[in-house]
């Protein structure tokens, strides 16, 4: 009996958990697209896209703005989209902005970014979260297939 009230306890505990915990996700609507990594919620959050890194805009980098197009592609503004974090991950960078890997349906959107070559797997620190594997294979057929940036970038 007390193990079932105390295993009971825990269930409730653990459902009034916040959405935000380590590993969970939680849904959002996008407000924003920064650039081909980088997007803003309705709810006014900044999220950066997890293990992948695009070029940047307002640098001059090759592809910064076609990486950007094809991040709205995926999220479009006003889109509804599933935050997942990490464990494995820092939860926040130095900027402030959450890390998540953004889901759209059944899409991985951080995962189909590289696939497409619009982004490239980026480990920081050598830190590998779920999905490391996954995005240097789509990284390896991407570049072999020369698409997005592995195409029309010179380097």
């Amino acid at each position: 009996m007390r193990r079932r009230l105390l295993l009971a306890a825990l269930g409730a505990a653990l459902a009034l958990a916040p959405a935000a915990a380590p590993g969970s996700s939680s849904r959002s609507v996008v407000a924003r697209v920064a650039d081909g990594d980088t997007l803003t919620l309705t709810s006014g959050a900044r999220v950066r896209l997890v293990q992948v890194d695009s070029p940047e805009i307002g640098t001059g980098e090759c592809y910064a703005q076609a990486a950007r197009r094809e991040l709205l592609r995926l999220a479009p503004v006003g889109s509804t989209v599933a935050l997942e974090s990490d464990p494995a991950l820092d939860q926040v960078d130095r900027y402030g902005r959450l890390l998540r890997y953004i889901h759209r349906g059944v899409l991985n959107v951080n995962l189909e970014l590289v696939r497409r070559g619009a982004a490239a797997p980026y480990f920081y620190r050598g830190d590998r979260g779920r999905y490391a594997g996954t995005l240097m294979r789509a990284a390896r057929a991407a570049k072999a297939a020369g698409l997005g940036l592995w195409g029309a970038c010179p380097r």
